[in-house]
């Protein structure tokens, strides 16, 4: 089952990368994008689930 989340995650990840390699972003910088999406992500859930507080402040949530 864990395997099946992994896999689903690197998915998608992966589905990211395409979508932007195919608008003209450069490898870099679509990995720059990708970072930042998942370092969205993961405080979303911190904030969400485990009830700490957010690293990004309130005016740009």
């Amino acid at each position: 089952m864990i395997q099946t989340d992994y896999s689903s995650l690197v998915a998608k990840v992966w589905n990211y990368a395409h979508v932007l390699r195919d608008q003209g972003i450069s490898y870099g910088d679509y990995v720059e994008q990708i970072t930042y999406l998942l370092f969205l992500k993961m405080d979303e859930e911190r904030s969400g689930l485990l009830g700490e507080p957010s690293a990004v402040p309130a005016q740009w949530r």
